[in-house]
């Protein structure tokens, strides 16, 4: 099988440039008066790019699960393709966990619905729309730019490329080394165990 012999999951190369994308985005000037007026920039690529690393990840992690669980005979995960992005996150921890005795729980899970709901307004984008959730939940963690800026301009920030960049790598650190213990299998960890997932 080709896939089995790629040396890196295309989930880590979405992550790694959401990573460069965070580091690229500017801090937001001193003057709220030169707060930019139009979306854009890094700090959105940065969002887009964490949640495509998230989707196509849990795509991968299963695959590699279930390929390791075939070899040893064991029962395989079965993962809903086309349910949303965190249920299938939710569906895989929850049956790794069950596995593993993992009883760590789904610490990231209001980040990620978060970033999901912030993507999902961003890609769906409306000029008179009203802001989604997740701007009332990343102002309480002070990570956005203050009134009078805009929505889709005040979550241009360093902080929210960092918030998104740090979501999906916190998910991928844990599932990799849960799933490392839990197979215990050599290709598994000869393609996940040497990712590295440091927060920014």
């Amino acid at each position: 099988m080709p896939y089995r012999r790629t040396l890196e999951p295309i989930s880590a190369t979405f992550l790694d440039r959401a990573r460069q994308a965070a580091r690229a985005t500017p801090p937001p000037p001193e003057d709220p008066e030169r707060t930019p007026s139009a979306p854009g920039g890094p700090a959105l690529e940065a969002v887009l790019l964490a949640v495509a690393a998230a989707e196509a990840g849990v795509n991968e992690l299963t695959y590699w699960y279930n390929f390791a669980a075939m070899e040893k005979g064991q029962k395989q995960m079965v993962l809903e393709l086309h349910a949303d992005v965190a249920t299938r996150w939710s569906t895989f921890f929850m049956q790794v966990a069950d596995a593993t005795n993992f009883e760590g729980g789904l610490f990231w899970w209001d980040d990620f619905r978060a970033l999901l709901d912030l993507r999902n307004a961003l890609v769906n984008f409306e000029p008179a729309g009203k802001p989604p959730n997740a701007t009332a939940y990343l102002r309480r963690k002070n990570l956005v730019l203050a009134p009078p800026a805009e929505w889709v301009v005040a979550v241009t920030t360093p902080a929210v490329a960092r918030f998104a960049v740090n979501t999906v790598a916190g998910m991928f650190a844990v599932a990799s080394r849960l799933l490392g213990e839990l197979l215990n299998d050599r290709h598994v960890l000869a393609v996940w165990g040497t990712l590295r997932f440091d927060p920014l």
